[in-house]
């Protein structure tokens, strides 16, 4: 029995407790991976991933088409000589779509950014690469109100560190607008990305520049519509842990989602839910898991009615992975009613499930697309069609919860830090921290500036006269201190 990968777009109707599942398997009988997706004009569904077959390369970018009941149109293989592989499509102004991801065919060296535009039939109409002499990913993609596209992914080209946070911003043809980097000397990079209300940007993923002992945390990043940096936050207390997907909250805030370690000594990942307020101050850390030993992880998210969000991802709660489908309120608790959905033939036991994107549609509806190994045996281009109930096809998590470890932030041990521009820099303080003494060290440990006078629970770093980079920020108080990374840009 030979097990492949596919495509797999669901279709979900109402909220979470609908009655209704429908979920269509489509490949081209290599491995196939479905990795996002996107409602079209005529309310049917694109989704992008990558396959191992049928294209002009090692690996080719998939696009797939379905009418508003998820009926297969048409498929593409879209590619070059070597590698291509998609993770995000969206639509385009003339009805064609827009594709990011990365590309090692062409371009300055190692992998390159990718953006693919194609007409409406999912042909390519350009392709265009951007990056340095090493590798240079691109994980999401979004068109702006200009008709320009911004890019974001990570990148090991260039930069202040073993790899960086990358947002590349072009215009409607293509053509390099801008291009930054964000983080410290460590391992940085971005996995997702939204616009805000403001018309800037929110950015989340994984750094490990911020912390002391090289632990890997949950980053968040917000700019301007210049891609300026307003301010940055990692989330972790030194514990594992990447955010997906971010979304922006009903109250201006964030709600991001991820995966990381419930403790230092974990061997595997459970699930993350972080809040923050519009100006990054952490208001609440959830992690939790179903089963002491299993994987949990969200991998999208997406706001819905109701002040709530909608979130996907998968879980081996049942031995096996399933796609996990849940809600998270504008706390950012997740709700208690999460479903699962995986193939359950005890022939093909031990397949992975896994959901990888989810949006609201325009007829209140989710489209979910993401990654199967089940319900086909051997190799195959089947398509598979299903409908049915959510707790009797789909199956649902009701077991007691192992654990859940719930912090809440009303008064946070944390300092928010915000650019303001020309070398002047925010620090706000937690509100009953009474500050004594402030001393500012550069990234080899000399002190370049100190201050001894008592200041308020706000106040403003001058950098314009030290070099661009990394700088630690030692806060004295009259019970404790604090030490926070600062960036000069």
């Amino acid at each position: 029995m030979v097990l492949r990968l596919l495509t797999v777009l669901f279709l979900l109707h109402g909220a979470v407790h609908a009655q209704q599942l429908f979920h269509k398997v489509t490949g081209t009988g290599a491995p196939d991976f479905g990795n996002a997706g996107m409602q079209v004009y005529d309310n049917g569904f694109v989704a992008v991933g990558s396959t191992g077959g049928g294209g002009q390369g090692n690996s080719d970018i998939l696009l797939v088409r379905t009418d508003v009941d998820g009926n297969l149109k048409w498929q593409k293989s879209v590619g070059f000589p070597q590698v291509e592989q998609g993770y995000s499509v969206q639509n385009d102004s003339d009805s064609g779509f827009v594709i990011a991801g990365y590309t090692n065919s062409f371009g300055l060296g190692g992998y390159d950014v990718l953006l693919v535009k194609t007409d409406t039939a999912g042909n390519v109409s350009w392709s265009k690469s951007y990056g340095g002499a090493d590798w240079d990913l691109g994980y999401k993609v979004m068109r702006d109100a200009s008709g320009g596209f911004t890019i974001a992914g990570q990148s090991f080209s260039g930069g202040s560190g073993n790899g960086d946070g990358y947002l590349v911003h072009t215009d409607e043809d293509g053509t390099l607008l801008w291009e930054k980097r964000f983080g410290g000397t460590e391992e940085d990079g971005f996995f997702n990305f939204r616009q805000t209300q403001d018309g800037g940007y929110v950015l989340c993923g994984h750094s490990k520049s911020f912390n002391s002992g090289g632990v890997k945390e949950l980053y968040v990043v917000r700019l301007d519509n210049t891609g300026s940096l307003i301010w940055e936050k990692t989330v972790g207390d030194t514990l594992e842990g990447y955010a997906t997907d971010i979304e922006e909250n009903y109250d201006g805030g964030f709600v991001a989602v991820g995966a990381g370690k419930a403790s230092p000594d974990s061997t595997h990942d459970d699930v993350i839910v972080v809040r923050l307020a519009a100006n990054g101050m952490l208001k609440r850390r959830e992690i939790q898991g179903w089963k002491a030993g299993e994987t949990d992880k969200l991998n999208s998210i997406c706001k819905m009615p109701g002040d709530k969000f909608f979130a996907v991802g998968e879980t081996s709660y049942n031995g096996t992975f399933d796609v996990w489908l849940t809600s998270i309120d504008s706390s950012g608790a997740l709700m208690g009613n999460a479903k699962t959905w995986g193939d359950d033939d005890p022939s093909r036991s031990g397949t992975k499930d896994q959901g990888n994107f989810v949006m609201a549609t325009n007829d209140n509806r989710f489209l979910v697309v993401g990654t199967t190994e089940g319900y086909m045996t051997g190799v195959n281009k089947n398509l598979f069609i299903g409908t049915g109930d959510m707790n009797t096809n789909g199956g649902t998590v009701s077991d007691p919860q192992v654990y859940v470890d719930v912090k809440t932030y009303t008064s946070p041990e944390e300092i928010i830090v915000l650019n303001n521009g020309q070398g002047r820099i925010t620090c706000i303080l937690p509100e009953d921290f009474k500050l004594q003494e402030m001393k500012l060290y550069n990234i080899n440990g000399q002190l370049v500036q100190a201050d001894v006078t008592k200041w308020n629970s706000e106040f403003e770093l001058y950098m314009a006269g030290n070099a661009p980079g990394l700088y630690i920020l030692s806060l004295t108080g009259e019970e404790r201190s604090l030490n926070v990374k600062v960036i000069n840009p």
